[in-house]
């Protein structure tokens, strides 16, 4: 009788992520809010942005939601790094479709489709075609995704499907690879959550922007402020040069009608009507928010100003 309560007990465990039932990725009012490490060795911290779940559309008779980048707002309290901290409520500054997700909930997977390689984060798996995001219908001793291999992310050592479980009532993946604390990299425990992804970095796995916050809610939930009008088409947008050290130009397959450029802290910077470029001179070296006025909405994207040499 007790060798087959711990086999029942064994089974139960076994099987603990398909007794539930299956969480989604690409749910409507779901945000991730990421930090950007820009300086390995120091830690040090130079914008935020965040990632949200967007409105349906279907692509070759596929059903996706946008996943949409969000620029939020911050400041620079000090001198020392890591130095950028979030305006709190998050301030949105500008925002993007950067691609399109899915799930399949009878195979357990979720399927993403680039649309912008400018985004923040390492979005595609070397090509601009559909892949495998996660994957929660592997086994122990599986590997995960090739993509991940791909990008240099794990080894033939890591990447391998530890354990399966529960986590944070979420059905979990359990494994093994690469991560980074002060530039100094090491080998540690990746949790893959239902409905999450990443433990500690959300959508897509990049040491250099760790996640920092989720919520799944309304922007008043999430504590989310501000509201603008996003392009929902793919559109051809190109600035250059971008980094620059004055003289920024675009060609675009829309009309633009003018512009607004943000430092990070959301404070306007420059606007005019667009001509046939933009002078960033007499701005100081940084990261900035170009708000494009488009003859059917609005989009942005993020310009870079160095210091010429």
């Amino acid at each position: 009788m007790k060798r087959l309560i711990i086999i029942l007990i064994f089974l139960q465990f076994s099987n603990i992520g398909f007794s539930q039932d299956y969480i989604p990725m690409a749910e409507s009012d779901k945000y991730w809010i990421y930090e950007h490490v820009y300086n390995s060795q120091t830690g040090a911290i130079d914008y935020g942005y965040m990632l949200g779940i967007g409105r349906d559309t279907v692509i070759n008779d596929i059903d996706y939601k946008q996943l949409n980048e969000f620029d939020l707002a911050g400041s620079y309290p000090c001198q020392v790094p890591p130095c950028w901290r979030f305006e709190y409520p998050y301030k949105v500054l500008g925002v993007k479709v950067i691609g399109y997700i899915r799930d399949d909930i009878s195979s357990r997977k979720v399927y993403f489709l680039p649309n912008d390689i400018s985004s923040s984060n390492n979005i595609t798996c070397g090509d601009m075609q559909e892949y495998v995001l996660f994957d929660f219908s592997v086994s122990i001793g599986d590997t995960l995704s090739s993509c991940y291999k791909l990008r240099d992310l794990f080894d033939d050592k890591t990447g391998i499907v530890d354990s399966l479980g529960i986590y944070n009532h979420r059905y979990s993946i359990f494994s093994s690879g690469p991560s980074g604390v002060g530039g100094l990299p090491y080998i540690g425990e990746k949790i893959i959550s239902e409905g999450l992804g990443f433990l500690d970095y959300g959508l897509f796995h990049d040491w250099y922007f760790p996640l920092v916050d989720f919520c799944k809610g309304s922007w008043e939930d999430c504590n989310i402020i501000s509201s603008i009008n996003i392009i929902h088409e793919k559109i051809f947008l190109e600035i250059s040069p971008n980094p620059s050290s004055g003289i920024i130009k675009i060609k675009t397959s829309k009309q633009i009608i003018s512009y607004n450029m943000y430092n990070l802290s959301g404070k306007k910077v420059l606007s005019g009507k667009y001509m046939d470029s933009i002078d960033m001179s007499s701005l100081t070296q940084g990261i900035y928010i170009l708000k494009l006025l488009l003859n059917d909405g609005i989009v942005t994207k993020r310009v870079v100003k160095i210091n010429q040499k």
